[in-house]
């Protein structure tokens, strides 16, 4: 929770008071973001799947297996997913396929997003992004599902981390205090 001292008009303050405002300062001048990317390892998808990333860039986000990443701070967070993948082999031109990219926090999923295509072995980017509340340690997730074939790894000769994405940033922090 954000808190903040007040003083009388010419009050003297001390160092030690001062300090008081300094976690406040700390979270908002330093926000809490974290961007996970590349899904290389990721091929076959048809069921759903939590996406595991290859890397992981944080500034306070933790992880221990590279699908979930707590939160360090209560607040509204802004959160972005993409999911770029090579339709199904398998099409035959008269068939679709399509792709979800669902990203959400601890057990609940909140933003999807969904591609669809005819077009056999080119590549398709599920995305989405919106405004989330995430109390302190939870954990942020995103999974894909492929219909009409198994959605497999883009080869792009783009770097995987540049094409598939995780993201999360503090916008406010102890937004569900206020």
């Amino acid at each position: 929770m954000l808190s903040y001292p007040s003083w009388g008009t010419r009050q003297k303050v001390t160092a030690a008071d001062l300090n008081l405002c300094n976690t406040n300062s700390n979270i908002l001048a330093n926000r809490p973001f974290m961007r996970a990317s590349g899904i290389s390892t990721m091929d076959g998808i048809q069921n759903e799947t939590t996406l595991k990333w290859d890397s992981l860039d944080s500034g306070g986000f933790t992880t221990t297996d590279m699908k979930a990443f707590r939160a360090p701070v209560a607040g509204v967070y802004w959160v972005t997913s993409a999911a770029t993948m090579t339709t199904p082999s398998s099409m035959t031109g008269y068939n679709s396929a399509g792709l979800t990219i669902i990203t959400g926090f601890d057990t609940t999923g909140f933003l999807k997003g969904m591609i669809g295509s005819k077009i056999k072995d080119s590549y398709h980017t599920a995305a989405t992004s919106g405004l989330v509340f995430l109390k302190q340690g939870s954990t942020l997730w995103s999974s894909a599902t492929g219909t009409g074939g198994a959605w497999r790894t883009a080869a792009t000769g783009n770097p995987a981390t540049s094409i598939s994405y995780l993201s999360a940033v503090l916008l406010y922090p102890d937004a569900g205090l206020l």
